[in-house]
């Protein structure tokens, strides 16, 4: 199931923890580790931050069993993406080097 963009604008932020706790409301988590992880659901995330969307534009889609799991994960995935007016610089790929 899409995941659809509310607005035009730009990708501003991406809350990865929504992210997660709607993969776990899907089955491709645990809340606890004796829970079982079930490798046919999840997400897949399409645009990244900075990048230009149009509303109506997938911004990720849902992989999951029932319908009610899907329900339930998508106002989760659906806050997680911010969109605004001005393009946002893109993260750093590399934050620092350890040696």
């Amino acid at each position: 199931r899409p995941v659809a963009a509310q607005r035009e604008g730009y990708l501003a932020s991406v809350a990865a923890e929504e992210l997660g706790r709607a993969a776990v409301l899907l089955g491709a988590g645990r809340a606890r580790k004796e829970d079982p992880v079930d490798p046919g659901v999840g997400l897949i995330v399409h645009v990244q931050i900075g990048e230009r969307v149009e509303r109506g534009a997938p911004l990720a889609t849902l992989y999951a069993r029932t319908q009610a799991q899907a329900d339930e994960a998508e106002p989760l995935v659906r806050a997680a993406f911010q969109v605004g007016d001005a393009p946002a610089p893109a993260p750093p790929l590399v934050y620092r080097i350890l040696r």
